[in-house]
């Protein structure tokens, strides 16, 4: 009976790590630190502070042009330096924290040259699948997942509210 006890304890616990590791742990947005030069473009794309999506561990890939940036977690920003004319933005599945490739979200964006660039990713689940493996629990989603662009007002609302990501390169 006193080892029931114990892992009753320890489960909040455990959740309580499990969610920690999907939110975003970086500093907070303040919009002065980053301005655009005259012949480059900033691109802030930022997930809001939420509930949704937080139960699970497998943080989506978010990559610009083909190149793999960070894990685009809850309550996160990135800012990202662009040169002018057209960009493309993805999120991919992430798979037992491998990045499987599979497009979950993207759109183009132009990058005019001093401009500065919201856009907010959002996940919006239909179905969530816990599907048991060997190495833990993969949860297969489908659902609409988007970019949306912001204005620089309502932007820097919802930006207040998250923290830098840290870039992950290219590695896997």
């Amino acid at each position: 009976m006193q080892p029931i006890m114990r892992e009753k304890r320890f489960a909040p616990l455990a959740v309580l790590v499990l969610l920690a590791g999907c939110g975003a742990t970086g500093t907070e947005f303040k919009p002065e630190l980053n301005k655009p030069d005259g012949n480059h473009a900033l691109l802030y794309v930022y997930r809001p502070d939420t509930i949704i999506g937080v139960g699970n561990a497998d943080v989506p890939f978010i990559h610009l042009d083909g190149q793999r940036l960070a894990r685009i977690r809850i309550g996160g920003y990135l800012a990202i330096p662009a040169s002018t004319g057209r960009h493309k933005l993805t999120t991919t599945e992430s798979l037992l924290g491998k990045d499987t490739g599979k497009v979950r979200g993207q759109t183009t964006v132009a990058a005019p040259a001093g401009a500065t660039v919201y856009l907010r990713y959002t996940e919006g689940f239909k179905r969530i699948t816990p599907i048991a493996l060997p190495a833990g629990v993969f949860v297969e989603t489908t659902g609409e997942y988007r970019f949306e662009f912001v204005p620089a007002a309502e932007a820097a609302l919802e930006m207040a509210k998250t923290k830098a990501l840290e870039p992950e390169g290219t590695a896997q």
